[in-house]
């Protein structure tokens, strides 16, 4: 039984194996000093995540992933369409929480790291604990939605998507 749930996670049809090593690839790519690397690995990042999300559509933390990498190469429109599928998807399927550690979080999202830990140990009831996530992962879709609309100029829709990410926020 054991050696089955191992290999249904190390599975190549597991988004979550994608997605991890996505975020592995991107973080590596924002840490290279050369352009051209850094391009390569978001490239081979942004192929991870569209691998995920095709193995599972419902899987929220590719989606968000797939939209970060988009944004971070100026690719505004299939980021605007990425993050807005990750929270039509979490809406749909909140229990995809459940995997955090595959959001791409760069250190300028250290308050949701804090936030997600404060939750974890202030919940012992599981239940709360999973719709205090989900309105923590909006929170997150939020504000970057609203940062990807204040780049494109879009002002009206940039305040709406930072409104909407503040009533998520814990």
């Amino acid at each position: 039984k054991l050696l089955q749930d191992v290999q249904g996670i190390i599975a190549p049809e597991n988004p979550e194996l994608w997605n991890n090593k996505g975020v592995v690839l991107i973080t590596q790519g924002a840490r290279e000093a050369k352009k051209e690397a850094q391009d390569i690995k978001i490239t081979d990042a942004l192929y991870c995540f569209q691998t995920a999300t095709e193995k599972d559509p419902a899987y929220a933390p590719a989606h968000f992933n797939l939209s970060c990498c988009y944004y971070g190469m100026g690719h505004l429109e299939s980021s605007e369409a990425a993050v807005c599928k990750a929270i039509s998807v979490l809406k749909e399927n909140p229990g995809h929480t459940s995997s955090l550690s595959g959001l791409y979080l760069p250190s300028r999202c250290d308050s949701f790291k804090v936030e997600l830990e404060r939750l974890t140990f202030s919940y012992p009831d599981p239940n709360q604990l999973h719709i205090e996530k989900t309105e923590l992962v909006l929170w997150r879709f939020y504000d970057l939605l609203g940062d990807i609309y204040f780049k494109k100029g879009a002002l009206a829709l940039a305040r709406k998507s930072y409104e909407q990410s503040v009533e998520k926020q814990p």
